[in-house]
């Protein structure tokens, strides 16, 4: 049997956003169910009911848009409202049209945030004119990238450099023929900057979530004060035929849109084709965290917290003798990013034990290009520290030609110049195989994008090194696609293995510490929770005597205690009738 909390008065009560109380077929019973978003897919918070009935009353009517003598639907098939138990608010969300059965309304309730269903490019974060790109933004930053198609082109060879003034073949030569401008996108240096076409920002995730409801520790992404776990956004929604370049003596009025349309645009409208739930669910996958209710507000925890808490609700006195017991199987656990290609490791393991393949520990940027020794064969190096295969030869960069008039001859200045690819990125997913198991797949759709070593000629004289991803741009006239490459933004940088080239001699104890890569975050973050996973485990389902304050203050991220155990709460259904006093609480509960 049932525990049952008796209170006086009209137990259940559905009330809309402006307060107005729905009237309920008498008698008619529902349950409401929450199971805890760390056991789900999506680990987001979603309550749901079987179905409820709403009489055609004068106020149902009103409400829901409904005329019975017309034998048609409601008007309203989604309405925002709160179930209330015993006059104290128990769960919001959303009553959702499900039919009409013995002339009575019948919707079930979901609890949808519906905060997270909004695009993540819908939202306004920085406007501005589409005649020139803003600089000096705290909002987004223009790392350095490669254009995937062109990452084999040498971006400094002789061909790729613009003939200077007298020679036969000067003004013949456009700058769409430039190869570090087909090569490269966000690239700068003294005499090109950022165009619109090559202009691909990232965005912090700060920046992104900023109105977003839940709170998200300000340390996950903000990272050491300085570098910002951001995506990037590759969408153009424009083409554009001469868009003026920051700090340039082109006015913004240069830039004329090719086609009609407005003057105007926003940062966000670059970012990919996902929803506020989605970024939010790949975020929980990376850091094996899950979005929990707290009263009104939403809270992002680790799980691995959730096993060391000492904030414990001690349900020893309000547990039913009666139960019911099973086993909770065992799973396997794997967790790790998308592939952006099909690279395999194929024979690399041999490969390096042979020394086919040289290993190498530099953790910095010149290091890695100064094992590219030769001009005709390619090096394959394996860079411990990355877990990533480089392949790489190096090639005469051209710094400066000269034009000699009397001579006719032209001089070319040369310096050590690199082309590198990564072969095998060692940002692979881990598992816990756990032998004849369900899977547990924590894997995220988003990307850790390869990067490559780049050595760039910002001007005759400067030289800078840079930690480069390799991306697949959504080409302009492209549908936007939603494709989401994650990293670390850092000084020109977007970076996932945590090894960059450092702007400041302060922040060089940081390289490597910043890595986003699953072998990294595993112990930290997925460890704990994998191998929890991993064990065969007890679960109950009891009757559970809980008030309506009880309920009202029940949090599904807080374990709980009795028969001398912690336990995970799994699923809390709570059942009610319409017009009853009484209300019935069962619970299912998981072993830690």
């Amino acid at each position: 049997g049932y525990f049952c909390a008796i209170i006086l008065g009209i137990m259940v009560r559905i009330l809309t956003k402006d307060y107005t109380e729905l009237d309920l077929t008498k008698g008619f019973e529902f349950q409401i169910e929450m199971e805890n978003p760390m056991l789900e897919e999506d680990h987001i918070p979603s309550a749901f009911s079987t179905q409820i009935s709403f009489p055609p009353s004068p106020v149902n009517r009103k409400v829901f848009g409904y005329t019975p003598a017309m034998f048609l639907a409601p008007n309203v098939k989604r309405l925002e409202a709160s179930v209330w138990i015993g006059g104290v608010p128990f769960v919001s969300g959303t009553l959702v049209y499900d039919g009409i059965e013995d002339g009575c309304l019948m919707y079930t309730f979901t609890e949808k945030v519906v905060e997270l269903e909004g695009k993540i490019w819908e939202k306004s974060i920085l406007e501005f004119d589409t005649g020139s790109i803003p600089s000096g933004s705290s909002k987004f930053s223009t790392p350095l990238l490669i254009n995937k198609s062109n990452v084999a082109v040498q971006p400094y060879s002789k061909a790729s450099r613009m003939p200077v003034s007298g020679e036969p073949e000067f003004g013949m030569v456009s700058t769409d023929i430039l190869l570090f401008l087909q090569k490269y996108f966000n690239y700068t240096s003294a005499s090109e900057s950022v165009t619109y076409k090559t202009f691909i920002p990232s965005v912090p995730l700060r920046v992104i979530l900023a109105e977003c409801p839940v709170k998200i520790p300000s340390d996950l992404l903000f990272r050491n004060e300085w570098a910002e776990i951001s995506i990037l956004g590759r969408y153009h929604e424009y083409l554009y035929d001469d868009v003026a370049k920051p700090d340039s003596s082109k006015t913004a009025a240069a830039g004329k849109p090719s086609q009609s349309g407005s003057t105007t645009t926003d940062i966000a409208s670059f970012l990919p084709d996902i929803s506020f739930a989605d970024l939010l669910k790949n975020l929980c996958r990376i850091f094996c965290a899950t979005i929990f209710h707290d009263g009104n507000a939403l809270r992002f925890i680790n799980n691995a917290d959730f096993f060391n808490q000492t904030d414990i609700e001690d349900l020893t006195d309000r547990i039913s003798d009666d139960f019911s017991s099973e086993e909770e199987a065992a799973m396997s656990y794997k967790f790790g990013f998308s592939d952006d290609d099909s690279s395999e490791s194929g024979d690399m393991e041999k490969n390096l034990e042979n020394g086919s393949i040289e290993q190498i520990e530099e953790g910095d940027l010149k290091g890695i290009l100064k094992h590219f020794t030769s001009k005709e064969d390619y090096s394959v190096v394996f860079e411990k520290s990355t877990g990533d295969v480089y392949s790489g030869r190096k090639y005469d960069g051209v710094v400066k030609k000269r034009y000699t008039s009397t001579g006719g001859g032209v001089t070319v200045d040369t310096e050590t110049a690199y082309e590198c690819d990564v072969l095998f990125q060692g940002a692979k997913p881990i598992e816990n195989k756990i032998d004849d198991a369900d899977d547990y797949d924590n894997s995220t759709d988003f990307i850790l994008p390869k990067c490559s070593p780049e050595k760039i000629f910002s001007s005759d004289t400067s030289r800078v090194y840079k930690m480069t991803a390799i991306i697949e741009p959504n080409a302009v006239g492209d549908e936007r696609d939603k494709k989401v490459y994650i990293g670390v933004s850092y000084g020109g940088q977007f970076f996932g293995h945590g090894v960059f080239q450092p702007v400041t001699r302060s922040d060089a104890m940081f390289v490597g510490t910043q890595s986003l890569t699953p072998s990294t975050l595993w112990d930290k973050y997925h460890k704990e929770f994998a191998e929890w996973l991993g064990k065969t485990r007890q679960r109950v389902s009891v009757d559970v005597n809980l008030s309506p304050i009880d309920l009202h203050n029940f949090r599904l991220y807080r374990p709980v205690y009795f028969k001398g155990r912690k336990w995970i709460v799994a699923k809390l259904s709570v059942t009610v009738a319409a017009g009853s006093e009484a209300v019935s609480t069962r619970g299912e509960f998981i072993e830690i």
